[in-house]
């Protein structure tokens, strides 16, 4: 569940979550230990693009928070069933997630992000790297 304020926006990926007010570093902005159903399998193509797995378990959000774009240099870093901002997050900004380590097995795509160490193919075994660029959101396709 998403707890920051946010609107939906058109992103190059389709709906994307954008801030309406500034979020500090270390702010819980997303917490999915309630909100979400746990699945058995992906069965459909919704669940195959917004299911992700999270200690073993296939996961889908059933509010906004499955619009949360990946981003090579995500501003929320997960911690668990929360994520929270790994940095300051101006108003406006698009709030987007590291997609690396939570994908479920053999889904992959093609990076889009633009940033200096875009990792280029987003997979469950990418490495995780930071990078200092500009965060831009991505297609899970």
């Amino acid at each position: 569940m998403i707890l920051i304020l946010y609107e939906l926006k058109q992103t190059q990926c389709g709906l994307g979550i954008f801030a309406t007010a500034n979020i500090k570093k270390n702010t819980i902005v997303w917490d999915d230990s309630f909100g979400v159903k746990i699945l058995d399998k992906i069965t459909n193509d919704e669940e195959r693009r917004f299911a992700y797995m999270e200690d073993e378990k296939i996961l889908l959000n059933l509010d906004d928070s499955r619009y949360i774009n990946h981003s090579c240099d995500a501003n929320l870093l997960d911690v668990g069933y929360t994520c929270i901002a790994k940095r300051d997050i101006p108003k406006g900004t698009e709030i987007t997630w590291d997609y690396r380590g939570s994908m479920n097995d053999g889904q992959s795509f093609i990076c889009k992000c633009g940033n200096a160490r875009c990792a280029g193919v987003i997979s469950q075994t990418a490495k995780v790297e930071s990078s200092s660029s500009k965060d831009s959101g991505n297609c899970l396709s």
